[in-house]
């Protein structure tokens, strides 16, 4: 399954940086697992020079344009891009 879009990451500092999303989960039934990968680009990558690295890894969000929610985890910056290890989505309430 992929989800591509519009969006924002919302960091875990707080930090809210529009942009696009594409990422593909596969199930795996041999393995039993899901496995995530995608990216997030920045509309306006802020200076890297100048930014924590550690706020582009761990836990954050991404509030996408169709008013879902997914919960990821950031892998670090590669190059202009903002990786994403896994994805959850917010079930609707």
């Amino acid at each position: 399954r992929s989800f591509n879009g519009a969006g924002q990451l919302l960091l875990r500092c707080g930090d809210v940086l529009p942009g696009r999303y594409h990422v593909d989960v596969s199930y795996l039934p041999v393995r039993r697992i899901h496995e995530t990968q995608g990216r997030f680009v920045l509309n306006d990558p802020p200076a890297w020079e100048t930014v924590v690295e550690a706020q582009f890894a761990g836990e954050a969000r991404i509030a996408m344009t169709d008013g879902r929610e997914a919960h990821v985890r950031l892998g670090g910056i590669l190059g202009g891009e903002v990786a994403i290890l896994a994805l959850e989505t917010v079930p609707d309430s």
